[in-house]
């Protein structure tokens, strides 16, 4: 997870593979550019993407929508967006067929 980095410039989110065991396999690498803020991310049941809350612009802003991003990296993508709400902590169902997340109404 990448909130804010020491120069409150956004900052990227990172991956390193690992093991069973939780042993890394090799270095971290970079999954998103950093040109937004990104929080809690999630990965799917096939290990394939990453749900996200982001926010492309103040992150003290209330304004986070969900995005989904390959695990090999890439643009995100908008998933879903409640202008002036704020959606956060996204995580997918067990089976895959829904995404969970919370936020104010």
């Amino acid at each position: 997870e990448r909130y804010e980095c020491l120069w409150g410039a956004p900052g990227p989110l990172m991956a390193i593979p690992v093991n069973e065991q939780g042993q890394p396999l090799g270095t971290p690498y970079q999954i998103t550019s950093g040109g937004y803020y990104a929080q809690a991310p999630s990965f799917s049941n096939d290990g394939k993407t990453i749900v996200l809350a982001g926010n492309a612009s103040n992150p003290s802003a209330y304004d986070w929508g969900l995005y989904t991003v390959s695990v090999y990296g890439g643009d995100p993508v908008l998933l879903f967006d409640r202008p002036g709400k704020g959606d956060w902590d996204p995580a997918y169902s067990k089976n895959g067929r829904y995404i969970v997340f919370s936020g104010p109404e």
